[in-house]
């Protein structure tokens, strides 16, 4: 068993969060770190919810656990920004200038908030105000700053896959995972920011770092996956992220405080200086809670997403056996790529459990539509016969006689759902694991 000593202090703000304080609660109370080691910071800022309220009477509940302690604050006087309606999304807002004319203007969307041009420089103050108030808390037995925005929901082993990387990375100053936008555009992946092209390469400078990073797409997210693990370089990650506390130390008063540019870069930015890098525990998925408190995407990878890479990787693997000499002599070095590559990827066996996924999760769409078909026409007291072995049966759905042959050209594809139906009770029980890379016979 691991034994986790690492302190952390656990930082949580709310602000205007009453639709998601049930959800992210549920979560933080599923934390398996040991609690022992963590100090819990709940901050309340600026709302005009019932959030304040809420977090009152979770803080009694909280209390009840064996945190090394825990502590509630609330901030008033601040900027509020307005909220984010689903209708909003990706429309341009009438915006009145001085002149007294009107005019379209694009806001800029912040999480949850709508902020126009003229607001960002004053909302990236008020952030980093709120980091400031979290850093201030930091102690000499903090060995890291966790932050947990609070309209998400977090997996239980987030803290201990974290402080893992750690480990694992000495070069690492960031940590963290990630995350799908809020529902209506929750298609788009979030988090983590990612350079333009691989392999991956660092410039410290604004405006060249930000004509080189993007969000990503899935298939940008099982690349860097294929190549370099589970855990890979990016420029960026948010809403759930850890911080080693000697890195705020040196660097987190060091911002510009003139930029528009939120504290996160400028940190990221001194981090690099320091010969530290960011990294995305890309199998921690993080999900966002919408405004109507339902959560939208529970998984990184969809079902359709999950086909999609299976059958891209299995072209990818193809093309791996056929330069299979060629690939046979990669050296890789460095920590995040293990050194049997081409035999971990590219390997027959490999190819083959990758294959048997991919027959799976088609079985699984057939067995679908197989029990909404099966659904529709027993409502009618009407079901599929058995197959014949000679001569022909009845079927009251086609109301024909069907012959093996006939009964294979209607139903065949079903044969082994019609027969075995116990077998397949409970297939896509499935998870994540298509992406994840055996090392030594372990999983990174």
């Amino acid at each position: 068993m691991v034994k986790y000593r690492k302190r952390i202090l656990l930082c949580c703000p709310f602000n205007n969060e009453d639709h998601s304080m049930k959800l992210f609660m549920e979560s933080l109370f599923k934390i398996d770190y040991p609690r022992s080691l963590i100090d819990l910071v709940l901050l309340e800022n600026n709302s005009t919810d019932d959030t304040w309220k809420l977090l009152k009477r979770h803080h009694k509940r909280l209390k009840k656990l064996n945190w090394h302690s825990i502590s509630l604050h609330r901030v008033t006087g601040g900027k509020l920004f307005p909220k984010i309606r689903a209708d909003q999304f990706a429309k341009p807002i009438f915006v009145r200038k001085k002149d007294g004319k009107g005019g379209l203007m694009a806001p800029v969307y912040s999480g949850k908030h709508l902020v126009w041009g003229k607001h960002v420089h004053e909302r990236a103050k008020n952030v980093r105000d709120m980091y400031f108030f979290f850093f201030d808390l930091l102690k000499p037995e903090h060995d890291f700053l966790m932050m947990m925005m609070t309209d998400m929901v977090y997996p239980p082993n987030i803290l201990k896959r974290y402080v893992g990387v750690f480990k694992r990375f000495p070069d690492a100053g960031w940590v963290g995972g990630c995350h799908r936008r809020r529902f209506p555009t929750n298609r788009i992946i979030a988090a983590p920011y990612i350079f333009g092209n691989f392999p991956i390469k660092r410039t410290p400078e604004y405006l060249k770092v930000y004509r080189s990073v993007r969000e990503p797409t899935i298939h940008d997210i099982m690349e860097l996956r294929r190549k370099y693990g589970l855990v890979f370089e990016v420029f960026m990650t948010g809403h759930g992220f850890m911080l080693p506390s000697r890195v705020i130390r040196e660097c987190g008063w060091d911002i510009d405080t003139k930029s528009s540019i939120e504290i996160v870069t400028p940190i990221v930015l001194s981090m690099w200086k320091m010969g530290l890098k960011v990294y995305c525990a890309s199998d921690i998925y993080q999900v966002h809670i919408s405004l109507d408190g339902k959560v939208y995407e529970d998984e990184l990878f969809s079902m359709e997403d999950k086909k999609k890479l299976l059958h891209y990787w299995e072209s990818v693997l193809n093309e791996g056996l056929a330069h299979k000499e060629r690939l046979g002599k990669l050296k890789i070095k460095g920590e995040t790529m293990p050194d049997h590559y081409a035999k971990v990827f590219y390997s027959k066996e490999a190819q083959q459990r990758l294959a048997e996924k991919v027959a799976r999760y088609d079985k699984e769409e057939e067995f679908k539509i197989y029990s909404k078909f099966v659904a529709l026409h027993l409502r009618c007291n009407r079901k599929i016969p058995n197959r014949p072995n000679t001569g022909s049966v009845f079927d009251k759905i086609s109301a024909q006689n069907l012959t093996a042959e006939t009964w294979d050209n209607r139903y065949g594809k079903w044969r082994e759902f019609i027969e075995n139906p116990q077998k397949f009770k409970n297939i896509g029980d499935d998870d994540d694991s298509i992406v994840k890379v055996e090392v030594n016979g372990k999983h990174t």
